[in-house]
């Protein structure tokens, strides 16, 4: 997926009232776009009391967000069985 699938999916989901839910278990790179907008997400879904949540991150998506000190800006809570 890229990021302007993202973007298009992300819009889609803001516009309902609801969990925006992302399962990144098949990720195996990510772009510092991707990135962008998940923080923007994750900000819009807060301010605006809507859940937002990312399940079963692969581990290429956790170094990746771990890098780049990213996590808390993502919503992701990683565990210590992600990091290995």
């Amino acid at each position: 997926m890229t990021a302007e699938d993202l973007r298009t999916r992300l819009v889609f989901a803001a516009d309902f009232e609801g969990a925006t839910e992302i399962d990144a278990s098949g990720v195996e790179s990510v772009g510092q776009a991707v990135l962008q907008l998940l923080v923007a997400a994750n900000r819009e879904a807060r301010q605006s009391g809507q859940p937002f949540s990312i399940h079963n991150p692969s581990p290429a998506f956790v170094h990746r967000v771990v890098a780049s000190r990213l996590a808390d800006e993502i919503g992701l809570e990683i565990e210590k069985d992600d990091l290995q």
